[in-house]
């Protein structure tokens, strides 16, 4: 849809390849940066239950928490 937009003429504030590089959880880490920025530490959880652990695992903030599917409250 992103794309059709940007065909039209219509602005858009994120581009559908950016769109689609922030949605791949694996590949995320591995898209270079500007040499002043540097990736925070990321760690992949299965579900919301594991991510206190994963954060100490990796020595606390800064990190980025990641379920590897989406999770679904109960309720």
């Amino acid at each position: 849809m992103v794309n059709q937009f940007d065909m039209m003429g219509v602005p858009v504030v994120n581009m559908a390849y950016a769109i689609g590089r922030s949605r791949d959880k694996l590949r995320r880490p591995a898209v270079p940066l500007p040499p002043r920025h540097r990736h925070p530490k990321t760690v992949m959880v299965r579900n919301p239950g594991q991510m206190a652990a994963a954060q100490r695992l990796v020595g606390g903030p800064p990190v980025v928490l990641k379920l590897i599917r989406a999770h679904r409250a109960s309720g």
